[in-house]
């Protein structure tokens, strides 16, 4: 039996920043959950002038690839070109009760725009479980991190309920960040009695977006990633376009 690992973040009603050492606490779910399913996606965005191109990498390419470089500008001025790396990794895993899923997304390099990006999950052949909805993002400074910590009655989240849900996280603007990692969890009831899917998407803003815009969507398998459909293309186009993964039961 496998022993599902889970990093949690603090929870609050609305987000909140908490001070932590390097070090994050981890918590073990116990024996009673077994890893159901894992998706990895790595991915290379370059932004020029806003307009987001994504390309798939390996994991090596993505390990090794030189996160340290500044945006640069082209001969002209008015030519903005930005390359980050990103990692979004799915967990799902059972406890002959009902499933938890849990989303990462590890950023290599640091974005200039930090505006509100906006990570979900849907589910299809499974519900979300009501109130189960968190997640966190971490932003690194040397050899410690703060926690901003998101709960599902907060302002910053969306629920389509029984489908699925998303949370604005506004990323914080700090020229002495050096690193960013973001988490959400919920848990789903498996509701067919052939395979069911949990899909997780990520997605960054290129531009600045007000709260309002970035929770003008709905839970959609015709939405970026297999999850987000935003209701206007304005918003939409604000986006990076990433794709998203999925995890099966």
């Amino acid at each position: 039996m496998k022993k599902v690992v889970v990093l949690l973040g603090v929870l609050c009603l609305v987000p909140t920043i908490v001070r932590a050492e390097i070090r994050a606490e981890i918590v073990d779910r116990g024996e009673e959950w077994q890893l159901v399913d894992h998706s990895v996606r790595y991915l290379k965005t370059t932004v020029i002038n806003g307009l987001a191109l994504n390309e798939e990498i390996t994991e090596a390419e993505f390990e090794n690839a030189d996160a340290t470089k500044e945006p640069n500008y082209g001969i002209m001025s008015s030519s903005y070109v930005e390359t980050s790396f990103k990692r979004l990794d799915m967990y799902l895993s059972n406890n002959n009760t009902f499933y938890a899923a849990d989303l990462y997304v590890d950023w290599k390099g640091i974005p200039t725009t930090r505006s509100f990006d906006v990570i979900a999950m849907r589910g299809q052949g499974m519900n979300l479980i009501e109130k189960s909805e968190m997640g966190y993002q971490k932003f690194y400074k040397g050899n410690t991190y703060d926690v901003v910590s998101y709960v599902y009655n907060g302002t910053n989240i969306l629920i389509n309920y029984p489908w699925g849900y998303g949370i604005s996280m506004n990323l914080v603007d700090d020229k002495d960040i050096t690193d960013f990692k973001l988490y959400t969890s919920a848990y789903f009831t498996k509701t067919t009695s052939g395979t069911g899917y949990v899909y997780g998407a990520y997605q960054h803003a290129t531009e600045d977006v007000t709260l309002a815009e970035s929770k003008n969507y709905k839970i959609n398998a015709n939405g970026l990633g297999g999850v987000i459909f935003f209701m206007d293309d304005t918003t939409d186009a604000k986006y990076d376009q990433m794709n998203g993964v999925r995890v099966s039961a």
